[in-house]
């Protein structure tokens, strides 16, 4: 019944014309918060139950590679040498939450 109705009140160029408002709506919005941002994330495999020396280790190699991260080494190129047995998830792009 919706579908019968809805072209008597609604057209196909208002439709259109409200997903073109909804589409600057959100681009404004994301470039209002910074616009988009890279995520990555970096693991390093820690077994379940390990005890508290491979845990310590393992905060601590996340811990200098942070520290190289914010010295400025590039995350994909630096990554390959600095991070060497670390897995470095796929990058993907994301809106930054607003």
């Amino acid at each position: 019944m919706i579908n019968k109705v809805r072209p008597a009140f609604i057209s196909d160029s208002d439709i259109e014309l409200e997903a073109k408002k909804l589409y600057r709506q959100t681009q404004q919005q994301i470039d209002n918060n910074g616009g988009m941002v890279r995520v990555a994330h970096i693991l390093i495999h820690v077994p379940p139950h390990a005890d508290s020396l491979r845990q310590l280790s393992a905060k601590a190699k996340i811990d200098s590679i942070y520290m190289e991260l914010r010295k400025g080494i590039d995350f994909w190129q630096g990554g390959k040498k600095t991070f060497q047995k670390t897995r470095v998830l796929h990058k993907m792009e994301v809106i930054y939450p607003g």
